[in-house]
């Protein structure tokens, strides 16, 4: 009878343990004061909105703390700013280096963290492959975007259907608005006006095309300015193959000096050269293929006045703008210079005479709201003057992780040579660029 006794009395203590009657401890809880808010799990539900320019982003989910100081957000590693909290939602401003593209976006609060991966898209400009293989081709093999090889692009025009034509070292290649590449005129280097591959140039830098879409290149090393014609054929519009010199005239007995930079004017009856190596603008008319020099001293100092009284150091590729102003890279002293129509000549802007040497502005490109765009190679950048008169890096940094394609603004380009602006389907500015260096046609576009 005592064993008996003993058992009930021991299981009815153990009965009244489970139950929590324990004086101690009411509520039979073993954390008596616990944080109701850490049982709760911390999750990411949505990201709004999830692909957008810079503003400011909601992120909503459970779990988090209700004083915004005490939540972190970071966007791939870079914090963002918490302005607002409750429980279930998050109000963060992005972070201002956050660089376009993808980003993981991860939340802590009261201990806890959590990650949504690619939860947010920064809108921005991109640089991406458009055309060629890049340095580890070799030759200049024709074909698709993926496979095609290029030499030395520097410049490029295209035509009323989208057609892109590169100057390569001493051929023309054509690109079509699929990147597909064949090659239009030349082969290896020399001198022959023939058609098609037939024909030779010997590195070749500017290109022009007429409303005929008739091509006009800067031949550089033969000292002359050739055209080529819808069907291929190849001509000399003016100079003497290999003999350099200064001397206006007509045909073949003017002479130029590594000329560079060439543009059609808005009437389509004469083209305009950038003679660099005469530090001179020379004007050619094209129905009777008479040249003379128009603007430059002969001289490489810079100087702002009139026609010949100016002074424009190494000119480079040459442009008008809407207002039939003739803008002209200064290639050997880094500035930018406008020719008015009555022959006054002004520097616009460029880099300082320091910088001068080294900075190299080569092509330019105007957009339908009359911003120009110039591709600096010697800077490895695209430079961005709006009409204000305001300029900014568009693309292209001369320090970085050495990434080809990406953010527009950590991208390095080899040497950014030739630029053309188009606009797609959806009315989108889209800009190609030839990169010189990494034997590349790019893509710059909003995305």
């Amino acid at each position: 009878m005592k064993k008996f006794f003993v058992a009930v009395s021991l299981l009815g203590i153990l009965s009244c343990s489970k139950k929590g009657g324990s004086p101690e401890d009411p509520g039979g809880n073993p954390n008596p004061n616990p944080d109701p808010g850490n049982n709760t799990e911390l999750t990411i539900t949505t990201i709004t909105p999830n692909s957008a320019d810079r503003v400011p982003v909601t992120i909503t989910g459970t779990g988090f703390n209700t004083t915004p100081a005490q939540n972190t957000v970071h966007f791939s590693g870079l914090p963002g700013i918490v302005t607002a909290a409750t429980a279930t939602t998050l109000t963060v401003t992005l972070p201002d280096n956050l660089n376009a593209g993808d980003h993981d976006v991860r939340v802590g609060a009261k201990g806890k963290n959590v990650t949504k991966v690619k939860g947010f898209h920064l809108m921005g400009w991109v640089v991406s492959n458009f055309a060629g293989v890049g340095p580890t081709g070799t030759g200049q093999n024709d074909g698709a975007a993926d496979v095609a090889t290029f030499a030395q692009p520097v410049g490029m025009v295209t035509d009323n259907n989208g057609n892109f034509y590169v100057a390569d070292q001493h051929r023309i290649r054509k690109v079509t608005p699929q990147g597909v590449v064949s090659t239009l005129a030349g082969s290896t280097a020399g001198f022959a006006d023939l058609n098609g591959t037939n024909a030779r140039f010997r590195f070749l830098m500017s290109l022009a095309i007429d409303n005929a879409g008739n091509l006009y290149v800067a031949d550089n090393f033969n000292h002359a300015i050739r055209k080529i014609a819808p069907n291929g054929d190849v001509t000399t519009v003016a100079g003497k193959a290999q003999v350099a010199g200064s001397d206006d005239g007509v045909g073949e007995d003017a002479r130029f000096t590594f000329p560079y930079g060439v543009a059609v004017d808005p009437t389509n009856r004469f083209l305009y050269v950038g003679d660099n190596g005469n530090d001179v603008i020379r004007k050619i008319e094209l129905d009777t293929r008479r040249v003379t020099t128009v603007a430059g001293n002969g001289t490489r100092t810079r100087a702002d006045g009139n026609g010949l009284l100016a002074g424009i150091p190494g000119p480079g590729n040459l442009a008008f703008d809407a207002d039939g102003n003739l803008i002209i890279t200064e290639k050997g002293a880094g500035m930018l210079r406008k020719m008015a129509a009555n022959g006054d000549v002004t520097t616009i802007g460029g880099f300082n005479a320091q910088q001068d040497v080294n900075i190299m502005p080569t092509h330019i490109a105007f957009d339908q709201l009359k911003n120009m765009y110039v591709s600096f190679s010697g800077a490895r950048e695209i430079r961005k003057y709006a009409t204000d008169g305001s300029a900014a890096v568009f693309a292209g940094a001369w320090v970085g992780p050495d990434e080809e394609f990406g953010a527009a603004n950590v991208v390095q380009f080899g040497s950014p040579a030739g630029i053309v602006l188009k606009t797609d389907g959806l009315g989108n500015r889209v800009i190609y660029v030839a990169d010189t260096n990494k034997k590349r046609i790019k893509k710059i576009s909003w995305n």
